[in-house]
């Protein structure tokens, strides 16, 4: 978090005035390694940039001693922190909240056990023998459909049904048989010579055995 600090040499009025990302106790004690006279944390202020630094040293330019070291009243100083501090006050609310927003959209990366999939096995069962249909490609019309549809060019379906071979088969089944659907009696079977039923699937006509 950025802040302006500042650090004073302890028993006199002189501060140095710095910009620092990090929490000004740390600043602190990296100052202290490097200067012989013990030096105290006095006061500091949340400040959005590093511009800031430098309209701080600019309105305490008077007091300057060398670079960031000034030479500065409490009172200056009090009334300094006090007018930045309330100056970016709003500015810094905003921030935080911006922050805490943040970190709560950060997804922290978790270790996850990836668990292998085991087939699931069944135990094995005795086979046991069902009826089943099987199904044998034949060709798309029986003989006796393309005898039908022959003799439709040049008779009536009344007309066919009295000749002998088809006696006994009404006019209709005849018809519909011609089309491609069979008859389920046993007997108009018989005469068109049907031992097995067939179905059509995808425009192909097939055999069923039962077995």
């Amino acid at each position: 978090m950025p802040n302006i600090y500042f650090i004073k040499v302890q028993g006199t009025n002189t501060f140095k005035v710095g910009f620092t990302i990090r929490d000004p106790k740390q600043r602190l004690k990296g100052l202290q390694g490097m200067n012989p006279d013990q030096l105290e944390l006095y006061g500091s202020f949340w400040c959005p940039d590093m511009k800031v630094e430098k309209e701080c040293h600019k309105m305490l330019s008077k007091y300057n001693i060398r670079r960031e070291w000034f030479e500065l009243p409490l009172d200056v100083v009090d009334e300094t922190i006090e007018y930045f501090d309330s100056f970016y006050a709003f500015e810094h609310i905003i921030n935080n909240l911006r922050d805490t927003e943040e970190s709560k959209s950060i997804k922290v990366p978790v270790k996850q056990t990836v668990q292998k999939r085991v087939p699931h096995c069944r135990p094995s069962q005795p086979k046991i023998p069902v009826k089943q249909t099987v199904q044998l490609e034949l060709p798309d019309l029986a003989p006796h459909q393309i005898r039908l549809r022959r003799l439709n060019e040049t008779l009536t379906w009344r007309q066919i049904a009295v000749l002998d071979e088809y006696k006994g088969i009404p006019a209709g089944t005849l018809c519909s048989y011609a089309k491609g659907r069979e008859p389920k009696n046993p007997e108009h079977r018989r005469i068109l010579g049907l031992s097995y039923m067939t179905t059509k699937i995808g425009g192909r006509r097939y055999k069923l055995i039962e077995i």
